[in-house]
């Protein structure tokens, strides 16, 4: 492997380590952490289920752990003598899934707002499974996963009705919600990231760029190899390369927001902290060392002394 690489995959891939080691020592939030008293508070049982607020949190670390298996992929991707764009791909997926969690474990809002987010999240998810399957495929199971999926919607509403939430129905392809529509991910994108950084929303829709094929973005990783291959239309000959220094800069949020929304997750469950910022110290301390030669102009603020 060229230097570089290692360096740029060792202290992420410790990271995901350190969150698997943290979650299998402790199976869940603690008995004293703040998660514990939301999950006694009983007042919005009912259509939700008998431990909604119990659920509310344990979906965070569910996704959370969506987060890391993508950020391990990332580091597989780094490691490999393979897979130029694919790095993208993976830095979406993280960043994506981070949002989720980060926003349900928000250290600011009450229970009564975080199990309000997770029903949204309950919405969406319901409303979008409906609509995988066109009401044109008639067969049994198809019928019973649309019906599933509106007598879930219906419980949701009711309960929201119960418990006093504003409803707002169904439009078009759009999901109903309580209260307010959730957040875009590109808007949480732009909060994940530590410290008002604009790393995350632009990483973000690059990284979506190259998922989607935009043709701009495919282009930024070409290298020029050779001179002038056709002299009548002057097609130069390129190639696909990525240096482990723009790879830094260009994949940094994926680690940036995967220690944004751990952050937020071992606060609410009361986890052991230690090891994670260690972890996370030698992560934005590589990235630093990686994205200095950079212009001052181009290193984003979250790196500079």
């Amino acid at each position: 492997m060229r230097r570089g690489w290692k360096e740029l995959a060792e202290p992420i891939e410790q990271l995901c380590r350190v969150f698997e080691t943290s979650a299998s020592v402790h199976e869940g939030f603690s008995s004293t952490s703040r998660a514990a008293d939301e999950a006694r508070d009983r007042t919005l049982d009912g259509p939700w289920g008998a431990r909604v607020t119990r659920d509310a949190n344990v979906t965070a670390q569910a996704i959370a752990v969506l987060m890391m298996d993508n950020l391990g992929s990332l580091v597989d991707i780094i490691n490999s003598p393979r897979g130029v764009y694919s790095g993208f791909t993976m830095t979406r997926a993280v960043v994506d899934s981070a949002t989720g969690a980060w926003y349900l474990m928000d250290p600011e809002i009450d229970v009564r707002e975080r199990v309000r987010r997770f029903m949204n999240f309950r919405l969406v998810s319901s409303h979008e499974r409906g609509r995988l399957l066109p009401e044109e495929w008639d067969d049994r199971r198809a019928r019973m996963i649309r019906e599933e999926s509106r007598e879930e919607t219906e419980r949701i509403l009711q309960g929201a009705r119960l418990h006093g939430y504003q409803v707002t129905a169904a439009s078009g392809m759009r999901a109903p919600f309580l209260g307010d529509r959730l957040p875009s991910t590109t808007a949480l994108a732009s909060q994940v990231v530590p410290r008002d950084n604009p790393l995350g929303r632009t990483s973000w829709k690059l990284t979506s760029a190259v998922t989607h094929g935009t043709l701009y973005a495919i282009s930024m990783a070409f290298e020029t190899v050779g001179v002038s291959e056709d002299p009548t239309h002057g097609d130069v000959a390129v190639r696909p390369r990525l240096s482990p220094r723009n790879a830094a800069a260009q994949f940094s949020a994926a680690p940036l927001a995967a220690i944004s929304t751990l952050v937020r997750l071992y606060r609410q469950f009361g986890w052991d902290m230690q090891e994670l910022v260690q972890a996370s110290a030698a992560v934005e301390a590589m990235l630093w060392e990686f994205m200095r030669v950079l212009s001052p102009r181009e290193t984003p603020a979250t790196f500079r002394p």
